[in-house]
């Protein structure tokens, strides 16, 4: 009997479902700058889902990386931190893509890194249901070489 429940359960479960649509992608999630090569780089993020996606965009300075004592902090001034990453919100079609353009501003004689995170953000929502919408992030890494290593 108690089997016969779970089964149903299960099973009313899996009908009540609405189909997911995929949402976010991107191109790439690691770039590289290498002294005298090209100094800006592209990242795509396209919306394969059926509704429009805002996307928040959020670059910080990674200090210390793979240390014991590893932080971040949000860039304030693209200048002072060596890399610019425009825009910070976009708003993406279904079925269409936008470009977040990353910039290196300056030759540093050190390694500096990089992480943007590029997030799905929520318009307002208004319903007479109760629902769960899962919305999933990326972190992508942009990695600036120092002239001599």
């Amino acid at each position: 009997m108690r089997q016969l429940f779970s089964r149903l359960v299960l099973g009313s479960l899996m009908l009540a479902t609405v189909p997911a649509s995929a949402g976010m992608e991107l191109n790439n999630v690691i770039f590289h700058f290498q002294p005298g090569e090209a100094t800006r780089q592209d990242l795509e993020v396209y919306n394969s889902g059926d509704t429009p996606l805002y996307v928040e965009v959020v670059p910080t300075v990674v200090l210390a990386p793979g240390e014991v004592g590893e932080d971040r902090l949000p860039i304030t001034d693209p200048r002072e931190a060596g890399l610019l990453v425009t825009p910070n919100k976009l708003i993406v079609p279904p079925g269409a893509s936008k470009s977040v353009r990353l910039v290196k501003l300056a030759n540093t004689p050190y390694e500096q890194v990089f992480r943007i995170a590029v997030k799905p953000v929520t318009a307002g929502v208004e319903a007479e249901q109760s629902g769960l919408k899962i919305m999933i992030g990326y972190e992508v890494l942009a990695i600036i070489y120092p002239n001599n290593p």
